[in-house]
């Protein structure tokens, strides 16, 4: 039993190699079986069709993965590329506004000549927002000394009034904005013959930009949409500097009299750069 069962096995394995013999040599032109497994060919094309078909299926399967990661590859490096690009985009458009203010500051050293423009750099705030103390970049090293009642006017490159320097160490100086409940100025209207006024920060109002308007002439004209400047009274301020607008008017008669609010103009929320009016001012 068990010499027959392999004599079966090597009969299959014979027959099974014949049958590859002839169809492989039946697959060549000019062969002598060539022209005589037509009828082998119906079988046996149809099978290399499908077997082909699959490896190219397979091959293009693969193929495709293969060109999907360079693509993605391609898109990742496109991306970083834009990234970059609208990082150069920002820096660019900073760098144009940053140029536009020095060249309105010029004209502020232009119309005060007697005063040197020292630029700096906000570092940090004091307490909790923008209307209270403010650092900036500039010091004694730089010629800014405040001793005594001494003083500088601080603006920004629009020449609105920003506030003045009230403190300095080497390395930087100390802002009291318009805004703080500490500043006091004396200003008047920007008109002919403008009425004097005295603008004082609050510390309820600093907190929508506004600032108290009092010490009002009972003969002073007063509307809103009024300019408000610096009177140069006092020597802490030039005269002239813009401070605001004003935004509303109170007739009613109280202790201290007629009053106002004040739109300040400078925008402390944004403000990266100030520029100081280096003068030596004196109360």
């Amino acid at each position: 039993m068990e010499n027959k069962g392999r004599r079966k096995i090597f009969v299959i394995a014979i027959i099974t190699l014949l049958v590859c013999t002839f169809i492989l040599f039946s697959s060549i032109p000019g062969s002598p079986l060539y022209k005589t497994t037509g009828p082998v060919s119906l079988i046996a094309d149809p099978v290399q069709k499908f077997v082909t078909g699959a490896f190219d299926k397979i091959e293009g399967f693969i193929s495709s993965i293969k060109e999907g990661q360079t693509i993605r590859d391609e898109n990742k490096k496109l991306q970083d590329k834009v990234t970059e690009l609208e990082q150069r985009i920002k820096e660019l458009e900073e760098n144009g506004r940053r140029w536009q203010e020095l060249k309105e500051a010029f004209s502020i050293k232009e119309l005060y000549s007697d005063y040197d423009l020292v630029g700096a750099s906000i570092l940090t705030r004091e307490l909790s927002d923008w209307f209270d103390v403010f650092r900036v970049s500039v010091g004694t090293r730089d010629g800014i000394t405040v001793e005594g009642k001494e003083s500088y006017a601080v603006v920004d490159a629009g020449m609105h009034l920003v506030g003045r320097v009230y403190a300095a160490d080497i390395s930087s100086a100390k802002i009291l904005p318009v805004l703080n409940e500490s500043s006091v100025i004396s200003a008047k209207l920007n008109t002919a013959g403008g009425s004097l006024l005295r603008v004082r920060g609050d510390i309820l109002l600093k907190e929508e930009g506004l600032c108290l308007i009092d010490s009002i002439s009972d003969f002073a004209s007063l509307s809103i949409g009024d300019e408000v400047i610096t009177s140069g009274a006092g020597g802490l301020f030039p005269p002239g500097l813009p401070i605001g607008i004003i935004t509303a008017i109170n007739d009613e008669g109280s202790y201290m009299g007629k009053s106002a609010f004040m739109k300040v103009y400078a925008d402390y929320r944004i403000l990266k750069d100030v520029f100081i009016m280096k003068g030596k001012v004196s109360d």
